[in-house]
């Protein structure tokens, strides 16, 4: 997979940028463009920008990034916990909402279920119409109790600040040396590359690190 599979996207359009390669390009011309461009779905720019410049984007703000966490932790995490506390409460409220949107139509389900095996009994329905109801509400509500699952997993992750603070804490110790970009360095690090035509990049990080470069300018 390219390196920056799944990061980058279009600063005007939303969609993903796709990696660009071939038998006659050179490993400095490969190059990631708008997927709205490249499949003319919608009318965009190319937002063009090379492998190689992107690399060394990334790599360089990563390396300033991880160096001002490592070097002021306690009053890093003390700025993220400041400002990051209410957002990650009103993202644990919205998923609550879902929360309890799913397990409402899964009670709704199990009340169905003999109400549609009745249905068949008494002949208000036929077996075929019976199966094919059965297998639809039986994937409806798989899929919600994932959903429920994934939820409270994600509410419990939103609420305990100071796991994800650790989890970031002992990733930057491990990796602050760096030297090469891997896919697990920017999957753990990074939520998302925004790409504007005139090739200016927008880095968003995970951990719930808000505007980080305000944050470093803040503490320098």
């Amino acid at each position: 997979l390219p390196l920056f599979s799944g990061l980058l996207f279009c600063a005007d359009c939303g969609q993903k940028l796709y990696f660009c390669r071939g038998k006659s390009v050179s490993k400095n011309q490969e190059n990631y463009i708008c997927s709205s461009y490249r499949r003319r779905t919608v009318t965009c720019t190319a937002h063009y920008i090379r492998s190689v410049v992107i690399e060394e984007v990334v790599k360089s703000n990563l390396k300033q990034t991880m160096a001002h966490i490592h070097a002021n932790e306690q009053i890093f995490f003390q700025e993220v916990l400041k400002g990051d506390q209410q957002a990650r409460k009103r993202q644990a409220e919205s998923k609550q909402k879902e929360l309890h949107s799913a397990q409402k139509r899964i009670a709704e389900l199990d009340a169905i279920f003999p109400q549609l095996y009745e249905d068949m009994v008494s002949g208000r329905i036929n077996s075929d119409r019976f199966d094919k109801l059965s297998s639809t509400y039986e994937d409806e509500q798989t899929r919600l109790k994932q959903q429920v699952a994934d939820a409270t997993q994600e509410i419990q992750s939103e609420l305990d600040v100071n796991t994800y603070l650790r989890e970031l804490r002992k990733f930057v110790r491990k990796h602050i040396n760096f030297d090469t970009l891997t896919p697990e360095l920017l999957h753990e690090m990074i939520d998302k590359i925004i790409v504007y035509q005139d090739k200016r990049i927008e880095i968003h990080y995970k951990y719930g690190l808000g505007d980080l470069g305000n944050l470093i300018e803040k503490m320098a």
